[in-house]
C-alpha cells in the first residue's frame, strides 16, 4: 500500500508509457535492512532444511542461520520481514543501508 500511495506521487513516465519507479526506489532504499538470525536445534549436526526463500544453512557451531531482508515502516525503528526468517531466534541482526549492524528484538509475528 505505501508503494501505490508513493508510486502516485511520482507521476514519471519512462519507455513505452510505463510509469517509472527509479525515483522511488532511490528513496526508499536506505529503508531495507539485512537481517540474520541463530537458532538453536534441539540436536547438533542436523543439516537445515533447504531455502526458505532468503536462504539458510545450519553451522553446527552457531546452530541454524537464516537470512533474509526487511523494511523500516516507521521512524523509531519498527522493521517488518518475513516470520519464516525470525521464526524461533534467539538472536536477530539487522544491517542497515549504512552497513551500521545492531540487534533486534522481536516486537511480534504471525
Amino acid at each position: 500500500m505505501v508503494l501505490c500511495g508513493a508510486a502516485a506521487a511520482f507521476p514519471v513516465r519512462a519507455q513505452y508509457g510505463f510509469p517509472s519507479f527509479a525515483d522511488l526506489a532511490e528513496k526508499l532504499i536506505p529503508t531495507v535492512v539485512n537481517i540474520s538470525t541463530i537458532q538453536q536445534p534441539d540436536q547438533i549436526n542436523i543439516p537445515a532444511e533447504g531455502s526458505n526463500g532468503g536462504g539458510e544453512y545450519y553451522d553446527p557451531l552457531e546452530g541454524r542461520v537464516a537470512l533474509g531482508s526487511g523494511f523500516i515502516i516507521s521512524e523509531d525503528g519498527y522493521i517488518i520481514t518475513n516470520y519464516h526468517v525470525i521464526e524461533n531466534a534467539e538472536v536477530v541482526n539487522v544491517v542497515l543501508f549504512d552497513n551500521t549492524e545492531v540487534e533486534a528484538d522481536i516486537i511480534g509475528g504471525d
